[in-house]
């Protein structure tokens, strides 16, 4: 265990605890804004990129901080949402139950949020004896290999560069052509 991995468990008990006070309703939503956030930032991470070339002159650096720009802006925006819904619907489920199921997406949102902060580290600083040592990047390849599926094409370059080896994505057969209904026959109608 080395220090990356000590800051991973601090998240995951942190968003864990977090998860405990806040509750199911909260929790789940928030762990649903996490794969919201993960999808937008698939599709919309060349927003920032014109922008970030300006500061950075390495391709990989700029895709990586844009996709990280576009993963945490759509994660305020949906919180924006929740707060604003909660203010409406005033929520206030405060059972045991609510608690210990928050406490349960609390800690999956934590492993979810440290797997995407482990990938970029990959991306970022491929080779990095800190993220070579981890025990927790060292058990969690196979999820980091699934979540790694959702980055950009050219985050996944550097990692596969860095010699972290990714799935190549399903090929899906094509569409069965439709197949023509024939006209039913009209023959004579009894009256």
């Amino acid at each position: 265990m080395n220090s990356l991995d000590i800051i991973i468990i601090a998240i995951i008990c942190l968003v864990g605890f977090r998860g405990y006070s806040r509750g199911l309703i909260k929790e789940a939503v928030s762990l649903v804004s996490i794969f919201v956030g993960l999808f937008m930032a698939a599709h919309l991470h060349t927003i920032f990129v014109p922008h970030l070339k300006v500061y950075f002159a390495n391709p990989g650096t700029v895709l990586a901080l844009s996709y990280l720009i576009t993963f945490l802006a759509t994660l305020a925006a949906l919180w924006f949402l929740v707060q604003f819904l909660q203010g409406v619907l005033k929520l206030a489920m405060l059972t045991v139950v609510d608690k210990a199921a928050g406490a349960a997406f609390g800690v999956v949102e934590g492993v979810l949020l440290s797997l995407v902060v482990l990938l970029l580290l990959k991306a970022m600083l491929p080779g990095t004896a800190a993220v070579k040592h981890s025990a927790f990047a060292q058990k969690t390849e196979p999820a980091l290999v699934l979540l790694a599926n959702f980055t950009p094409a050219p985050i996944r370059d550097t990692l596969e560069e860095g010699g972290f080896t990714l799935p190549k994505p399903a090929v899906l057969p094509p569409p069965r052509p439709k197949q023509q209904q024939k006209p039913a026959k009209k023959g004579p109608q009894n009256i």
